[in-house]
């Protein structure tokens, strides 16, 4: 089974506010009378389901360009916060809990509507980044936005994300996801110089691939 864990992308996917939202300007059409359909997008790179790469958040981290392909592409763990609000950390998530994969998706189905903005998501404690990157995580996703508060400007969880070299995805769709072991397969976009990348993101039930 193949489970699709982007959303949608449209005119009408929130971003976060101030932000370029999508859209697509079409430049020649069969209804048009032309002879082949061409197309054009505008868009923040932090559209939808996204890779943020550290030059998003330090001023010395790597363009998505420059970060490994492998980080987004293996066995990963699905982990269901959703009984959490606000932040989470470890006291709420409560030990012990296993960690058993060095990609670690994080469902939290704290976003009603992804066409409209909401500031109350939920987020990740920088304790709890460093804790997994101590247990081997080398990349951490959740179905938010931000890895952080909405309205944070020191972006606490992002630098231990920097200090610690975990890699981030966010904007995933996890609200039909069971809690369990897959095969993650997101990888970003080789833009130059980018800060962050869209994602196709999606995964395989492990009997469906070789990669672990």
């Amino acid at each position: 089974m193949i489970y699709d864990i982007s959303p949608l992308i449209s005119e009408s996917l929130a971003v976060f506010p101030g932000d370029v939202s999508f859209s697509r300007s079409i430049s020649m059409a069969f209804g048009q009378g032309d002879h082949l359909s061409l197309s054009s997008v505008t868009s923040t790179l932090h559209i939808g389901s996204h890779a943020d790469a550290p030059s998003h958040y330090h001023r010395e981290g790597k363009s998505i360009d420059q970060s490994s392909l492998s980080t987004y592409l293996g066995h990963c763990q699905v982990i269901d916060v959703s009984h959490i609000s606000g932040e989470i950390n470890l006291e709420k998530m409560g030990k012990p809990f296993e960690i058993a994969s060095e990609r670690v998706l994080f469902k939290t189905k704290s976003i009603q509507n992804v066409c409209v903005w909401q500031d109350d998501f939920s987020y990740v404690s920088p304790e709890l980044v460093y804790f997994l990157a101590g247990k081997g995580v080398k990349l951490i996703g959740i179905d938010t936005p931000s890895m952080d508060f909405s309205k944070s400007k020191e972006l606490e969880a992002h630098q231990a994300f920097h200090q610690t070299k975990v890699s981030i995805l966010e904007g995933l769709v996890l609200d039909n996801i069971h809690p369990g072991f897959y095969i993650l397969i997101a990888l970003p976009l080789k833009i130059q110089g980018a800060e962050a990348s869209p994602v196709r993101a999606v995964l395989l039930d492990e009997s469906l691939s070789i990669l672990r």
